[in-house]
């Protein structure tokens, strides 16, 4: 089973880099975040998105 971006769409190859797909016929695929992509998503979080989720639980 071979990962997907599920943003650029970018296949994992089997060296362990991100490649654009040539073909996916027959392949079993999973989605995922490449390492831009997910740097990306993370980027534009706001910083304390997780930090009042965690002080809610506390109480």
């Amino acid at each position: 089973m071979r990962r997907i971006c599920c943003v650029c769409l970018k296949i994992k190859s089997e060296h362990g880099g991100w490649e654009k797909p040539n073909s996916v016929k027959g392949v079993k695929l999973s989605h995922g975040y490449c390492p831009r992509c997910y740097r990306r998503l993370v980027d534009a979080l706001p910083a304390d998105i997780f930090a009042g989720r965690y002080r809610q639980a506390d109480h």
